[in-house]
């Protein structure tokens, strides 16, 4: 761990070696910015030398409004932790700059950007701001632009603050859909590693150490892959508390240590006061209070640096706790006046905000006064015409209000109408799809137990045949065996095929395993040497009623089939998840893709005209993404209640 700092200097060093070897300037720039995001972490005058580099490169015919907005936005991640108020007005900056630029990379810059300055709010003890910020602007830019990786780094932030501010089960909630979209192909290992730890506090403070323990494995694989994460030493602390938790202190200070080591080494004094912070409590719970004194004194000089009341609060009020159990009672009183002049300052500060608010609002008061008395006056004058104008006014409100009655008649007639049609179509279609399934259903037994069988018996009696002729006479005939031996072969394709097609019609791992393997099972099927065919499947409860799982496994089918004939792609991926009352499918393939236009077409995409029947069936709805040349995306989201 000593020599850590080193090798990320030789890492860093050497990335910059690649950059400068780009031929393209434009190129070379975002990268060095990109660099300098990196150096941030580490070294800030590194950071800031790579951002004047980039703006010297970048050529003046570029967007100077997005230019300026890039730019705004890694000079504030440099300010991130030297100084955070500075950072959040270049932020506000860029923000200004970026939203008139009306494309997708400036709508990623913007994504950042507000997620960090919702970060340092949350640092000012501004939680709630900064769940604000991800929900209402962070979150729907990324579902804007599609990014499951970017849309996944999101919700963990929402569950971040979920958990800072102790609502441990809704975080849960956020933290699993986080991970689903973060164990897509494509997602950023630093991101995937961050939700896996901090999924995991999240279970040790609900005391669910299964789910912790499978979770840090999970990070740990994903560390092994990026050693030199900015989050290894989080990982190690949180590892640490779950030994805490479990009551096993040597193995959770082992933790702490390697947590300590690898902060030090990266120089983060934010990361370093957090693991002394927990190992703190690790001490103290163990009963080692000398040591747990010792770490909080480590703790103290980052938190006296730093201008967050709650953080002073927090410790002084520890140190008085720990001296008091050493019985230094002295010393113990003088931290706990400390606290209390924190607690005093906090409930200052709170007031004077009090006072501005109600400043406020007297000179509000104050305005709307005159503007009442000066309305006054006008209305005296005015009264007069009102009167006169108000039989008129009558008239006309009454005579509104019955075209108003008429309107809102004839518009409910027409929706029960199409509300009636629409529910006759849905009976229709539900009793067609019964039928049909109950028609596949019988066509399948009957090929599976009736031509399945006869054409097993055919062939062990061919069977029997060679076995006997062979024992009669072991060399005549050799021809004749030959040509029994062909067709048993014949008679087993055909067993083969006959139930291949039984099964397609009914599978039987549906009714026995479950849509799971039966969705399986059914990509297995699809792959050949020119197609490869995944399958991902994540929550899925299995707590299904048959024609719900009969009508997925049904349109996964139709989805398949149509991808293999029509698509021409390699690779395709079928994923499947749910949350709560909604299951989510989706398929995506590296084919040909067409144009949309065809979709409105009536003689053109049955197949996809029978997957939106049955979709509309289960109560659901479909998205379809593409473009020539660009792929298929589809996306589906059912109802489980129908």
């Amino acid at each position: 761990m000593a020599q850590s700092m080193q090798d990320i200097k030789q890492y860093g060093d050497s990335i910059y070696k690649t950059i400068h070897a780009l031929p393209d300037n434009e190129e070379k720039a975002f990268a060095l910015l990109d660099l300098s995001f990196f150096w941030g972490d580490y070294d800030t005058a590194k950071a800031f030398l790579y951002i004047k580099q980039a703006e010297e490169l970048f050529p003046k015919d570029k967007n100077q409004a997005f230019l300026q907005g890039v730019l705004s936005f890694y000079k504030a991640s440099a300010n991130f932790d030297a100084n955070p108020d500075k950072a959040k007005q270049l932020y506000m900056a860029a923000e200004k700059s970026l939203k008139s630029v009306n494309h997708e990379r400036a709508t990623r810059y913007r994504i950042r950007l507000w997620s960090s300055y919702g970060a340092i709010l949350q640092r000012e003890g501004r939680a709630r701001e900064y769940v604000e910020a991800l929900i209402n602007r962070v979150i729907p830019m990324a579902t804007a632009i599609r990014d499951t990786s970017l849309l996944g780094s999101n919700y963990q932030n929402v569950a971040m603050a979920l958990m800072n501010m102790q609502d441990y089960k809704k975080a849960d909630d956020y933290y699993k859909s986080a991970i689903t979209m973060l164990q897509a192909e494509g997602a950023n290992d630093e991101h995937r590693l961050t939700a896996y730890v901090n999924a995991a506090r999240n279970a040790i403070f609900q005391q669910h150490l299964n789910q912790a323990e499978v979770l840090l494995q999970q990070a740990a694989k994903t560390l092994q892959s990026i050693p030199h994460s900015t989050y290894g030493p989080m990982y190690y602390t949180v590892y640490g508390s779950y030994w805490k938790k479990k009551r096993d202190w040597e193995k959770a200070f082992v933790q702490f240590e390697k947590g300590l080591a690898m902060a030090r080494a990266m120089r983060s004094e934010s990361m370093t006061a957090t693991v002394l912070f927990d190992q703190y409590e690790a001490y103290y719970d163990a009963g080692r209070v000398a040591q747990a004194k010792q770490a909080l004194l480590q703790v103290l000089p980052y938190v006296e640096r730093t201008p967050i009341l709650r953080n002073k609060q927090r410790i002084y009020y520890n140190l008085a706790i720990v001296e008091n159990d050493l019985k230094n009672y002295k010393a113990s009183a003088s931290w706990y006046q400390k606290y209390a002049a924190v607690v005093d300052s906090m409930a200052v500060d709170a007031n004077e905000t009090r006072i501005l608010e109600l400043e406020k609002k007297y000179q509000t008061a104050e305005k709307e006064r005159e503007l009442l008395i000066t309305k006054e006056k006008n209305q005296a004058q005015e009264l007069t015409l009102i009167r006169t104008r108000g039989w008129i006014v009558s008239l006309l409100f009454c005579l509104i209000l019955l075209l108003m009655f008429v309107f809102i008649g004839y518009s409910s007639m027409r929706n029960r109408k199409r509300i009636h049609a629409q529910q006759e179509k849905l009976h229709l279609l539900h009793a067609m799809a019964h039928g049909e399934e109950q028609e596949r259903s019988r066509i399948a037994r009957d090929l599976h137990d009736g031509l399945g069988g006869i054409l097993a018996g055919i062939k062990l009696k061919l069977s029997a045949i060679v076995s006997q002729s062979a024992a009669a006479n072991k060399s005549a005939q050799p021809i004749q065996d030959d040509r029994l031996q062909q067709l048993i072969q014949q008679v087993d394709y055909s067993v083969d095929e006959v139930r291949r097609v039984a099964r397609n019609m009914m599978p039987e791992s549906l009714r026995t395993l479950g849509l799971t393997a039966a969705l399986s099972d059914l990509c297995r099927s699809m792959q050949n040497a020119d197609l490869k065919v995944d399958f991902r499947a994540s929550d899925l409860s299995g707590n299904y009623t048959p024609q719900f799982l009969t009508g997925v496994y049904r349109i996964a089918q139709e989805l398949l089939t149509n991808t293999v004939r029509h698509s021409q792609a390699s690779h395709v991926l079928l994923q499947c998840s749910e949350h709560e009352t909604r299951f989510y499918l989706s398929i995506e393939d590296n084919g040909r893709g067409f144009d949309r236009e065809i979709l409105q077409e009536p003689t053109r995409g049955i197949g996809l005209q029978n997957i939106r029947n049955r979709v509309d069936m289960l109560n659901g709805h479909m998205e379809i993404d593409t473009a020539p040349g660009k792929g298929v995306s589809i996306h589906i989201t059912l109802n489980k209640h129908g």
